[in-house]
């Protein structure tokens, strides 16, 4: 019996998602709950799990492909090997004339059982990100999976010019595609330097007043506040007060808006998120 792995709903306004990586070899088996496959959205990676136990018999949406959400990605076969076998054990059974997965089907471009390298989706990420190739690193995470720490590692070897001599040997300029974060990031940015008049102006004021309540709420609040937090504050308090200002553009109209709403550009892996706080 086939069962249906779709890409899940992984948001209220999350239409698709970035497919970067099958946790699980074409043939291998699974077990419900175990992670199956990371998906990247514009605001998070999110390893997903497997529904039902059985085999990861047809994958149908390769790694770096975006799928929309319902979208059909794999199909796992509920029926042939006890689910708990590991893969190791399927190939014994294959080898011995017992079981064997030689109708198993996997679309071309997906990814293969042999030679496949493993590597975590941060691991992933963070190599994109340096232009470090993943398959020359010695993994240090379980079963000798590539993780964040090892391609860390990498990069400050390079930093410190302490690499092998043809480490960094052949090395050209390279294009490297964007995340589907930092496509969103760069599509927002852009439409609002377009489409938001903006100007700027400077003042020069005496903070001691400031700096001194600060010290004195460091003491009485965990985690301590910051400067930043003063001035979030301190703006929500003006456009309150002044509605003129807490205001938008819509063509034939202003809009004065009746709360006041934030967004705090906070560092993420791989771009920012703006909570409205």
């Amino acid at each position: 019996m086939k069962h249906d792995v779709v890409m899940p709903v992984l948001g209220p306004s999350i239409e698709s998602g970035l497919l970067i990586q099958w946790l699980v070899p074409a043939g291998g088996v699974v077990k419900k709950g175990m992670p199956l496959f990371a998906v990247e959205t514009d605001k998070s990676v999110v390893e997903c799990e497997a529904p039902v136990d059985g085999i990861l018999s047809r994958v149908i949406v390769a790694e770096g492909a975006t799928a929309r959400v319902d979208e059909l990605l794999a199909e796992l076969e509920t029926e042939g090997p006890p689910a708990a076998a590991p893969v190791s054990q399927a190939t014994s059974a294959h080898t011995a004339g017992a079981t064997t997965q030689a109708d198993l089907t996997v679309v071309p471009g997906a990814p293969s059982v042999a030679g496949r390298h493993r590597a975590s989706p941060r691991a992933r990420r963070a190599a994109r990100d340096a232009g470090v190739d993943t398959g020359r690193l010695q993994g240090t995470g379980p079963g000798g999976r590539v993780v964040e720490r090892d391609v860390v590692g990498r990069v400050q070897q390079a930093v410190r010019g302490d690499l092998p001599a043809d480490a960094s040997a052949g090395r050209v300029s390279r294009d490297v595609p964007l995340s589907s974060m930092r496509r969103a990031i760069a599509a927002r940015v852009e439409a609002s330097a377009r489409d938001i008049p903006a100007f700027h102006t400077t003042m020069k004021i005496g903070a001691d007043a400031l700096v001194d309540l600060r010290k004195q709420l460091r003491e009485a609040t965990d985690p301590p506040l910051t400067l930043n937090d003063l001035i979030v504050r301190a703006c929500a308090l003006t456009l309150a007060r002044h509605p003129r200002i807490n205001a938008t553009w819509h063509g034939d109209h202003v809009r004065e808006h009746g709360s006041v709403d934030i967004a705090v550009a906070v560092s993420v892996d791989d771009g920012l998120v703006t909570p409205i706080v």
